[in-house]
C-alpha cells in the first residue's frame, strides 16, 4: 500500500514539475519581444511538451518556431525546426507529412552546406522510422543503413546499436530471420557493453 502511494506521489510530483516548467516557458514567450530569444524559448517549450507526450501542442510550438526562424534564425535553426516538426508528425502517425519535413531538413543541410554528421544520422534514422511505420521495409532499410554508416564513422555506439536493432526489425517484418537475428545480436552486444537495460530487453525479446 505504501509503495503504491509512493508511486502515485512521484507521478503527481513529476507531472506538476512538467506543468510548472511549461507554464513558466509559455509566460516568458508571451512577454518576450526579441525573435532570437523567442526562438530559444519555443525550442525549450517544444521539448517539454514532447517529453510530456503532448505532440499536438509540441507540433504547434514548432510551427510557431519555424515561422520565426524563417525571419530571424540561422540555417541550422531551420534544419532543427523542420526535423522537429517531422518528429511530431511521426508521433501523431502522419508519416507522409513527417517524411516531407525530414526531406526539407536534408535539403536545407545541402543548400547551406551544413556538414554535421550527427544531424544527417538523426534525420536519416527518422526517415527510416517513418518508412518503417508505413510498412515500407525496403526504404526503411536504406535510410537506417545510411544512418548506421554515419554512426560508425562517428564511432557512436548508441547510434550504431539503435540502427542495427531497427534494421533487424525491418528484416523481421520481411521474414528474413537470419539477417534479423544477425542485426539483433550485434545490437544486443553493444547494448550490453553500454549497460543499456531497455535496449538489452528489446533486442533479447526480438531474438
Amino acid at each position: 500500500m505504501r509503495y503504491n502511494l509512493l508511486i502515485l506521489f512521484l507521478l503527481f510530483f513529476g507531472l506538476n514539475i512538467y506543468a510548472s516548467k511549461i507554464d513558466s516557458l509559455e509566460n516568458k514567450i508571451k512577454t518576450e519581444k526579441q525573435d532570437t530569444l523567442r526562438i530559444k524559448l519555443l525550442y525549450q517549450l517544444s521539448k517539454e511538451l514532447y517529453h510530456n507526450r503532448d505532440y499536438k501542442k509540441a507540433l504547434s510550438c514548432n510551427e510557431q518556431r519555424l515561422a520565426l526562424v524563417k525571419k530571424s534564425g540561422s540555417p541550422r535553426d531551420l534544419v532543427v525546426a523542420y526535423s522537429n516538426i517531422g518528429t511530431c508528425y511521426n508521433e501523431l502517425a502522419f508519416y507522409d507529412k513527417a517524411i516531407a519535413f525530414f526531406y526539407k531538413a536534408l535539403q536545407t543541410c545541402n543548400k547551406y552546406k551544413i556538414n554535421d554528421d550527427k544531424i544527417y544520422a538523426n534525420v536519416y534514422r527518422s526517415i527510416g522510422l517513418s518508412y518503417d511505420n508505413l510498412n515500407n521495409s525496403s526504404l526503411a532499410q536504406i535510410y537506417y543503413t545510411r544512418a548506421l554508416k554515419i554512426n560508425q564513422k562517428m564511432k557512436s555506439e548508441p547510434g550504431i546499436a539503435n540502427c542495427l536493432s531497427e534494421i533487424g526489425i525491418t528484416y523481421d517484418k520481411e521474414g528474413k530471420y537470419t539477417e534479423a537475428l544477425r542485426n539483433y545480436r550485434q545490437a544486443n552486444q553493444l547494448y550490453i557493453k553500454l549497460q543499456d537495460a531497455e535496449g538489452c530487453f528489446s533486442t533479447n525479446n526480438n531474438i
